[in-house]
């Protein structure tokens, strides 16, 4: 059947004109222009340009690169979701997902309990068990060795990603968790940038009680920021009170900023008079401390 921009196929159909009604059942999947919605029932609307799926949804947006693409995720390459319910209207352009949705688009994914696609405002809105994951590339390793990914997950109880500005924004409950460490926080900005046809995750700012652990050491401070092109996550406090306890060696460390080198296992530190240090977290042995600090001012 076609109608409107939509052509459907399945293995029954029902007409009623009243109520502008089509119910598709028997395995139905409607195309249009550039997705494909499977689901075990479609109810479409052709005079409103409108559907709701039900059980087991499942859609495919094919890349818009004139624009139209989901926000958050590149235009340049197809995305993917999956849901229990779906409406979608074509004229308010706009789609919601409920019920264990999840997108995800190459190696990054988003998941929730509701995510709404509004591509009149350009956003893209989550609420409910919110986990975010991207999976940043890694620098090649040497003798032509492959590249090793890393995961960076954040978990919020709600999310809104703005296109404009590139920026997603994760409220209540918020945590970020890669392999080696954890930042619980109140709330985090993660900022995106378009990069060879995805989204990849640029920095994030944490703020309100914001905590760090990594092995044996933690820290807390009133803000953080985490680089993941860098492998850095940095405490901040102006007033010099960010500090790290490590129980491995007994360490405590205060200062404005202290600085999580993820990869090489150490911490730089830096005082209010501009004092800087570079501390190893993990000793050679339990009698030898690894590395005398190295102050520079």
């Amino acid at each position: 059947m076609t109608s409107g921009g939509y052509t459907s196929r399945s293995r029954s159909a029902r007409y009623a004109a009243r109520e502008d009604l089509v119910e598709l059942r028997g395995e139905p999947v409607v195309l249009t222009e550039r997705d494909r919605i499977a689901a075990q029932e479609i109810d479409l609307h052709p005079s409103r340009q409108a559907l709701e799926a039900r059980g087991d949804v499942r859609t495919v947006s094919l890349p818009s690169p004139g624009g139209g693409g989901a926000p958050g995720f590149s235009e340049r390459a197809a995305t993917s979701f999956q849901a229990r319910e779906l409406r979608a209207d074509r004229a308010d352009r706009r789609a919601i997902y409920t019920g264990s949705a999840r997108a995800w688009q190459e190696g990054n994914s988003l998941q929730a309990e509701e995510i709404v696609v509004d591509q009149s405002a350009r956003q893209m809105r989550a609420t409910e068990n919110v986990m975010a994951r991207f999976t940043q590339r890694g620098a090649p390793g040497g003798a032509g060795a492959p590249a090793r990914p890393t995961v960076s997950v954040i978990t919020a109880r709600s999310l809104v990603y703005d296109e404009a500005g590139g920026v997603a924004r994760y409220r209540d409950g918020v945590r970020l968790t890669r392999p080696d460490a954890s930042l619980p926080a109140d709330a985090m900005d993660a900022f995106l940038l378009e990069r060879d046809g995805r989204r990849d995750l640029q920095r994030v700012e944490a703020t309100g009680a914001v905590a760090v652990k990594q092995g044996t050491a933690f820290g807390t401070a009133r803000s953080a920021e985490y680089l993941p092109d860098q492998d850095l996550l940095v405490l901040k406090d102006e007033e010099g009170l960010a500090d790290l306890v490590d129980s491995a060696t007994g360490r405590t460390l205060r200062g404005r900023t202290l600085t999580f080198d993820l990869a090489g296992d150490r911490i730089l530190t830096e005082s209010e008079h501009g004092g800087r240090t570079w501390i190893t977290l993990k000793p050679e042995s339990k009698d030898v401390q690894s590395l005398e600090p190295k102050t520079s001012h």
